[in-house]
Parts: structure tokens; sequence; C-alpha cells
């Protein structure tokens, strides 16, 4: 994957179909934008499946220019989005005003282009790949930069079974809540769809002037590009059972029922991380939530009110004391934060309620929900609806940690208990449906190109190692059938030649053979021995029959282990006796037809 790189294939800007009177007039930032303006853009996409039968019927030709279509309808409705920001300043006395030109720009970025992946590629790795922050326009830009580029952006990324669709967008212009909603928008005027109007009129308190002045001579006095340090970004899928123990067990600490999930959850991350950072104990620490304020309001804000609308909030304890109490102590800290904000209806902006995959294109539902580098920082959660290939109920943690950081984090058996990674579901389904379409081999040989000969993995609810080539060989010779005995040798129904699947615990024996820590206890393997038989790198040509390839006089010795031709153990192929019999038959006939005599007693 690292020598993957995108292709461009267009670049163009997009202007509102129609332009109102309104539409005309400049857009004055809120307190709330201006307070975002060294914020980098928001950027979230959608992943979207297009498996070969799907894919011959789709012109991503057409599907590009609708899309662009599409963009220009929506404009027409979201029209800020089409300007760029400009500054007016005054020098008696020294300020400045920001605030949406929407003359003088070319309008929203649209951006097309490809890429030699597949959708394993994107979701198989445990971090998020560096690739991704491709798929998005506007790499670490802050909201100031709207004075020079696109205050949006679309990107269409092909991939070889998909596409992915990135949106860009300027959190000086729209928080969380307002991304979405334009999304959404989009997708819905894409399949002719009704949308709700976004509501323009920028919040400002009662009685000040809309048009808000800073008290700043030049922009370096207020403009500060972040730097943050590299980080790892993985996301963990979460189920419904785990988080509904999780909540049950949180709320029984704490003899209450009014605990969230989302607060269990938050709490459980916030102690974790705490943990990873080997802190010492008389350190402070906080954890601080971003809320959507529009219901809070007094009046409320319209639902779909467009633009800024959100407040930090956040408690502080000591590293000590988040670490000596329980997790339900921390989660009734994250409670208690809540109600004292008064409104019972506050959640995180990138909430796991909001309509992600609700922006299908007309492709469908989509298969994950990735985000670019803004905003990547040391201890950056996002949660997100889980996707649904992995299931209902599922809830994805979008967590970027320092290296060393994450190296612990993903140890602790405190958030892992409630992790159900990725690899436990999607590992499962696809070897079954190998299985079941009898493409097995493909499956095995894709993950042989991507993780070696030998990688673990979680099959059936079990921890497993899979094993192929002369590794494979090498286990079934060694092993004696003490460890490979077994309650269930019973191979799966689905092609010919099928993995030998058997139930052990041999932490000693893998810890010799295969260098697998001690201490993981592994309860199945999968060994896939007959296609070490297939092997470039084993034998020359191997699909050639050539009797002679084993004498050393025509052809190198294959290394040890490289022909196991019936299996061994247990599940030896009972089909071994059958060439036996057969070359006895042919012996016993020719020395009973004939009359035999020595050439030469040498």
């Amino acid at each position: 994957m690292e020598s993957a790189s995108l292709k461009m294939i267009s670049d163009c800007f997009i202007k509102p179909k129609f332009v109102s009177e309104e539409a005309k007039k400049p857009t004055y930032m809120a307190p709330w934008d201006l307070a975002m303006l060294n914020l980098t853009y928001i950027q979230k996409g959608l992943l979207y499946s297009l498996p070969p039968e799907k894919k011959k019927g789709f012109s991503t030709t057409n599907f590009v220019h609708r899309l662009k279509d599409s963009l220009s309808d929506t404009l027409t409705h979201f029209h800020p989005l089409a300007g760029r920001l400009a500054t007016v300043k005054q020098t008696n006395p020294p300020s400045v005003v920001i605030f949406i030109d929407p003359d003088n720009s070319p309008g929203a970025r649209f951006i097309h282009a490809s890429v030699n992946l597949t959708i394993d590629d994107l979701l198989t790795p445990t971090d998020v790949p560096l690739i991704v922050e491709s798929f998005f326009d506007h790499h670490k830009t802050i909201g100031h930069d709207g004075h020079q580029k696109s205050l949006v952006s679309i990107q269409v990324t092909e991939l070889v079974d998909g596409i992915f669709i990135g949106c860009s967008m300027s959190h000086t212009v729209a928080d969380g809540t307002s991304f979405w909603h334009f999304f959404n928008s989009l997708s819905q005027v894409f399949q002719s769809k009704p949308i709700a109007p976004p509501v323009l009129k920028r919040w400002v308190p009662e009685g000040y002037d809309p048009i808000i002045t800073l008290p700043f001579t030049h922009e370096d006095e207020y403009v500060n590009k972040p730097n943050p340090p590299l980080v790892r970004q993985r996301i963990f899928h979460l189920n419904s059972n785990a988080m509904a123990k999780l909540k049950a067990k949180v709320n029984s600490e704490c003899n209450t029922t009014r605990i969230s999930t989302l607060q269990s959850l938050l709490a459980v991350i916030w102690r974790c991380v705490i943990r990873a950072r080997r802190f010492p104990a008389e350190k402070e620490t906080s954890c601080k939530l971003p809320v959507n304020v529009r219901s809070r309001m007094s009046p409320p804000l319209p639902e779909h009110n467009f633009g800024n609308a959100v407040q930090s909030v956040g408690t502080k304890t000591t590293v000590g004391e988040l670490l000596d109490h329980s997790i339900g102590w921390a989660a009734m800290q994250l409670h208690e934060l809540v109600v004292n904000h008064g409104d019972k209806q506050i959640r995180m902006s990138s909430s796991p309620k909001s309509d992600m995959y609700g922006v299908e294109f007309g492709l469908g539902k989509g298969v994950a929900v990735l985000c670019g580098n803004a905003m990547k920082f040391d201890a950056k959660v996002s949660l997100n609806a889980g996707r649904p290939r992995d299931g209902e109920g599922l809830m994805d943690v979008d967590l970027s940690l320092l290296p060393e950081t994450m190296a612990l984090f993903e140890t602790d058996q405190e958030f892992m208990s409630c992790a159900a990674l990725i690899n436990v579901f999607r590992q499962t389904f696809d070897l079954l449906k190998a299985l079941k379409d009898d493409k097995f081999e493909e499956w095995f040989r894709k993950r042989i190109a991507k993780h070696g000969p030998i990688w673990k993995a979680n099959l059936l609810g079990y921890p497993t190692v899979v094993l192929h080539g002369t590794n494979a060989n090498k286990f079934c010779t060694l092993l004696t059938a003490t460890y490979l005995l077994t309650n269930n040798h019973d191979q799966s129904p689905g092609s010919l030649v099928q993995p030998l699947i058997k139930s052990l615990t041999f932490n000693v024996i893998c810890s010799i053979l295969f260098g697998i820590e001690r201490g993981v206890k592994i309860e199945k393997v999968i060994v896939y021995a007959s296609m070490a038989h297939m092997e470039d790198n084993i034998f020359q040509n191997p699909t050639t029959f050539n009797p002679t390839r084993f004498e050393k006089r025509y052809a190198p010795s294959p290394p040890p282990f490289s022909l196991l031709a019936f299996g061994a153990g247990p599940k030896i192929c009972p089909g071994m006796e059958l060439p036996k019999m057969e070359t006895l038959t042919m012996i016993h006939r020719l020395v009973t037809s004939f009359m035999w005599e020595l050439l030469s007693k040498s």
C-alpha cells in the first residue's frame, strides 16, 4: 500500500445553480464562527462498495457529472459555502471584520481522482492508512485559509471495487451538525428527494451588532496554525451487547439508572488513555466535550440552523483520583457535567446519532465513515455510527494517539473488553462467504499477500493462527498426535480442498516453531498445506508436470517441509492408502507375469 498514490482525473469549481438576491449579500461571522478561525477543516467521507455485478451497469463519468450538477443545486440552498472569506481592516481604531464574500469566488471545489486500492486495503489494516488523507481536499488547512481556498470541497475517489466520497468544510463556517446536514442534503438532491432547507441567519447575542469587529491590526495577532505531532489513528468497533453490559455495570456501581451508554464509554476511554500516558498521580487531567447547543438556547435555535452552535464543556480531576476510583465514578463526573449544563438533549457534535449512513448517493449504505487529517491530534476521539456491513447496533470509536500511547492503550483490557474489533466479525463473515462461493483459495491468497505465511486472526469467535506453505507442513509434521487430538475435526463444506481446522492450545509449540509470544492462548489453527505445492518460490514452474523436480541433478532441492502430499495427524487423507495399493498391485502384476533376470551383477 505504501507505493499506492492518488491519480488526479479532474479538478473544477462549482457555483450555485440559482443566485437569489439574499445570496448576493455578505454573511457576517457569529461569535462561535470567529472562535474557529484556527481550527482545521472538517473532513469526513463515506466508502461505498461497487462489486463486479454492480459495477457492470455503473458509469463513473455519468455519476461524477450528476454529482456536480447536484452540488450546484445544493449550493443554491447553502450559498455561503460557495463564497470566500474576506477581511476589512480599520486603522483608527485598529480593527478587522471577517465575513463571507459571495463575489470574486469561483465556488465550491470538486475533485475527481482514482487510486489502485480495494476496500479491504483500507479497512483491513489495524491503523487507518495514511493514503486516506489524500481522499480529502484542504490538507492541514485552517479556517482563516478560507480567504484563498474554497469553503467546501467534494472529492470523488475511485477504487478498484468501490468509491469514496469525501467532503471538506471550513469549521469557521459550520460545525459537525451543519456539516452532516449539508452532506445529507447533497445526497438527497442527487437522488431527487426533498431536503430540509438550512436556516442561514447567524446568531448573535441580543442587543449586539451583527457585524463583529476584532481589535487587531494584523492577522499574525490572531492566526496560529497548529502543528500537531504525528499520531496513530485507529478505529475500534463496539457492539451493542458490550455497550449494554458496560452501561449496566456503571449504573450498578453508582446505584443509579441515569448514566447513559455514551457517558459510560467516554469514562472508559478517558481512564484508559490517561493510564496509557503514564502521567504522575498528582497531574491534572480533563475530559472536554463539544456540545450542540441549538436546543438549549432560549429561545432555541432552529434544528437546521446552519453555522456553528457548539460549546466546549469539560470536567477536571487528578490522574490519581481518576484511576483510583471506579469507571462508575468517572462516568458520574461526565453525567453531572451534562446535567449541570442544563440540556438533556446534549450530545457530541460528532455523535453516533448523526445520520451519517443516510448519505447514500444512490449507492446504498456506505461500508465505512472515514476521516482525513483534519483535527487529528493526540487524544482526539470521534464517535460514529457502526458500519452496516458489520451488523446492527455497533458504534465506531475513531481515536488518535501518540504511537507509544496507542501501543499501551490497545493492550488495556478495560477498554478492549468493550471492543468488538473489526476482524472478529469481518474475517469470519468473509471466510464463510468464500467457502459458500467456493472461493476459499482466493480468500487465502489475498491474506497471504497481505500478512505473510503466518498470521493471527479471530475466526468463528476463537483466537486463531493461520499457517501456509512450509510452515503449515512443519506444523503438521512435527506436532505429535497428542497435541492434535480434538473434539471436532469436521471440515467445513464448500469446496473439495478445504482448510484443516483443529481445536487445541499450543502456547509452547507456537513459541518454539513460529515465534508466537507465550501467554497467548490459541484455540484454533487453520492449516492450508496444498497451496505450498503451487508456490513459485518453492518449485520452479509448479503447474508443469515434472517427476524429476526432486532429483538434485535436474533442479535445486526444495526446502524442507515443502511437500506434504497427504497431510498428517488424525486428519491425514484416507486417499493415502490408495496409491499404496495401486503400487503394490502393479508390482505384483509385473513380478508374477514376467520372467526377470539381472543384466549386470554390479
